[in-house]
């Protein structure tokens, strides 16, 4: 499981034809097309002047949502696109159920986003990092994401934090996010997930005013069953093995990013 977003890189071009167990326990070799993929799914998206405009996934994330193939009665795969995806961009953009999106490319997704922006922000649109009237109502926010979604990036949520954070140096006093390692999108994956959601938490920090330092958080390990915890650390800090059971939350520690 990954806890430290920033600290893990992989070049999936250093593993191009190598074998690759399948889940029908077959063996395959690793493509430069799965490579290259599986790259631009880790990397993001950038416009044409080469700037990121949107983060990419984790490096454990499953690709299988939004990058899958389908084999079903074919000698060769092929791509599978996301439903909700391709619907967006049907129904949303080009307002045309018959629109091909496979047509979007990496080159011209941009395009799509923006117009996405253009038309649909203002009613859709919940980035907008000036908290000052919720703050000011005596609001509270407490968010959670999983590092290993397969759906929407954990980066996106880590960016959101830091937009507000730089309008506002004392954010932490309204807005806590938590990152879950091992966590697929809401449910599921190989790590932990929050303990009622956090939902207590939320509920003693908005009636009792008792902000939550961290999260306590429960899974089991897929493979062989074993139970895991660990205490969810609020960004900025993240959890850091000290030694001792890795499967348990005492032997981890909540430090500042900077010290490790």
């Amino acid at each position: 499981m990954i806890s430290i977003l920033e600290l893990c890189h992989f070049d999936p071009f250093t593993v191009v034809s190598q074998p690759a167990s399948c889940n029908n326990n077959s063996s395959n070799l690793i493509s430069e097309a799965a490579a290259t993929v599986a790259n631009a799914m880790w990397y993001g998206v950038s416009n044409r002047r080469k700037e990121k405009i949107y983060p990419g996934y984790s490096l454990d994330a499953p690709l299988r949502s939004t990058a899958d193939t389908d084999c079903r009665g074919m000698d060769t795969c092929s791509f599978s696109a996301w439903a909700y995806g391709a619907q967006f961009y049907q129904l949303f953009i080009e307002k045309n159920i018959t629109f091909d999106a496979s047509t979007i490319t990496a080159e011209n997704l941009p395009d799509y986003m923006y117009a996405g922006y253009q038309q649909w922000e203002s009613f859709l649109g919940t980035n907008d990092a000036d908290l000052t009237s919720f703050k000011e109502a005596g609001r509270k926010l407490l968010t959670w994401h999983g590092i290993a979604d397969d759906l929407i990036p954990p980066s996106a949520s880590v960016q959101y934090y830091d937009r507000v954070a730089a309008l506002d140096i004392n954010v932490d006093q309204y807005y806590k996010l938590f990152l879950v390692p091992g966590l697929h999108h809401c449910v599921g994956g190989p790590g932990v997930y929050p303990v009622n959601g956090g939902l207590q938490q939320l509920v003693e920090w908005v009636e009792n005013g008792a902000a939550p330092y961290t999260i306590s958080a429960t899974g089991m390990q897929p493979a062989n069953g074993t139970s895991l915890s660990r205490d969810l650390c609020p960004y900025p800090l993240v959890s850091v093995y000290q030694g001792g059971d890795a499967t348990n939350a005492s032997s981890y520690r909540c430090v500042d990013t900077d010290s490790t």
